[in-house]
C-alpha cells in the first residue's frame, strides 16, 4: 500500500474517531461549549500549540546538525510536522510510524535513510528522560499534597513505571550485546524480506547489503545516544514540548469549566503516551481516553465536560499537525529540496 493511501486512511479513521468522541460528549453540548469558549484562551491553546510547532523544529534541526548535514530550520519545522503527521496517521505509529518518517526526512534533505532512521529514533529515545523526571517529580507531588489515587488509575501508575523501567533495562542489555543485537536484527529482516519476495516485482533481499545498513544504523545511533551535548539540548527541548503540551490541555481544559491542578494535567500527558501503542492512527482515542480517566478520577468535573477539553486540545494539535504536515509532503519539502 502507498505511503499516501496509508496515511489518507489514517486521517479518515482519526476523523472518525474524533466524531465518536464528540458523539459520546453530545454534539449540541460540544458545538456550544466551542462557540461558548473564551476567544483568548481559545487562542491561547492554539498559540500553545503553534510554539511547540516550533519547537519540534528545533529539536530535528539539532538532531541533523550533529551529522553536519545542511539542513535549515524552515525545512526541520516542516520535516517535523510531516514526520509527526505521518506517525499520527499511521497504526501502531511506533513501529509503522519510524519507517516511513525516515523516508520522508531522506527525501526532503540529502542524507541516507540509515542516518535519518537513527536521528528519528534518538530523538523518540530522548522523549524518556522528560517523562522519567516528571514521573519522579508527580510522584513527589502526590505525597508532599497527599491526594487519594482512585483504584481506576493505580494500574496507571504500575504499567507506566515498569515501562520507563523496561526501556533503559532493554537499552542496557542491546548495548552489552550490540553484535548478537544486530545478527538477529539481520537474521529477522533476512527473512520477512525473503517472505514478501514471493511477491510479482519484489526482489529477493540481498543479505551483505541489509547487514551492512543495519550495522550502519547502529553505529550512527550510538554516536548519537553518546553525544552528551546532543542529548543534553534534545532532552530540554523535548520537555519544552511536553509542557507546552500540558499547558495547551490545561487551558483547554479550563476554558470548559474544568478547574483542574496544573501538576496532575503535567503528571497525566506523559501517562497518556503509554496509550499510543493503540492500534489506531498514532494511538488517537487511546490518548484521549487515558487522559480523560486520569483527569476525571482526580477531580469532581462530569467525564463529558473532561472529554470536551481533551478533544478540543487534541484535535487541535492533530489538525495544526496535518495541515503543516501534509503540506510539507505535498509541497514546501520538495520545493525547498530542489531549491
Amino acid at each position: 500500500m502507498q505511503t499516501g493511501t496509508r496515511i489518507g486512511i489514517g486521517v479518515l479513521v482519526t476523523a472518525c474517531l474524533f466524531a465518536l468522541l464528540i458523539f459520546f460528549v453530545g454534539i449540541e453540548e460540544f458545538l456550544e461549549a466551542v462557540t461558548s469558549m473564551d476567544p483568548q484562551l481559545a487562542a491561547a491553546v492554539v498559540s500553545a500549540i503553534a510554539v511547540r510547532r516550533l519547537f519540534h523544529g528545533l529539536i530535528v534541526y539539532a538532531a541533523f546538525a550533529r551529522f553536519e548535514v545542511t539542513v535549515s530550520y524552515l525545512q526541520a519545522v516542516f520535516i517535523s510536522a510531516s514526520v509527526s503527521f505521518a506517525k499520527k496517521a499511521t497504526p501502531l505509529a511506533q513501529l509503522s510510524g519510524e519507517p516511513i518518517a525516515a523516508g520522508i526526512i531522506t527525501d526532503a534533505i540529502d542524507d541516507t535513510y540509515e542516518d535519518s532512521l537513527a536521528a528519528i529514533s534518538v530523538i523518540e529515545t530522548v522523549k524518556f528522560v522528560p517523562a522519567m523526571t516528571v514521573f519522579v517529580v508527580g510522584s513527589t507531588y502526590f505525597v508532599v499534597f497527599p491526594t487519594v489515587i482512585p483504584s481506576s488509575i493505580k494500574p496507571i501508575f504500575g504499567l507506566f513505571g515498569a515501562v520507563l523501567l523496561l526501556v533503559p533495562l532493554v537499552g542496557i542489555v542491546l548495548w552489552s550485546y550490540k553484535d548478537r543485537a544486530e545478527a538477529i536484527a539481520t537474521a529477522a529482516v533476512v527473512a520477512l524480506a525473503n517472505a514478501v519476495s514471493v511477491i510479482p516485482r519484489v526482489p529477493s533481499p540481498n543479505e551483505e547489503d541489509i547487514r551492512n545498513r543495519i550495522s550502519g544504523f547502529s553505529s550512527r545511533f550510538v554516536d548519537l545516544t553518546t553525544n552528551r551535548r546532543l542529548v543534553a539540548e534534545l532532552s530540554i527541548l523535548t520537555f519544552c514540548t511536553l509542557f507546552l503540551t500540558v499547558l495547551a490541555l490545561w487551558i483547554a481544559l479550563g476554558a470548559v469549566g474544568v478547574a483542574v491542578p496544573l501538576p496532575i494535567v503535567l503528571f497525566a500527558v506523559p501517562f497518556s503516551k503509554l496509550a499510543s501503542a493503540v492500534p489506531s492512527p498514532g494511538g488517537v482515542g487511546g490518548v484521549e481516553g487515558v487522559l480523560v480517566i486520569f483527569v476525571t478520577s482526580l477531580t469532581a468535573h462530569p467525564v463529558e465536560q473532561v472529554t470536551t477539553g481533551v478533544i478540543i486540545s487534541s484535535g487541535v494539535a492533530y489538525w495544526m499537525t496535518a495541515l503543516v504536515g501534509g503540506l510539507g509532503i505535498a509541497f514546501v519539502l520538495p520545493l525547498l529540496s530542489s531549491g
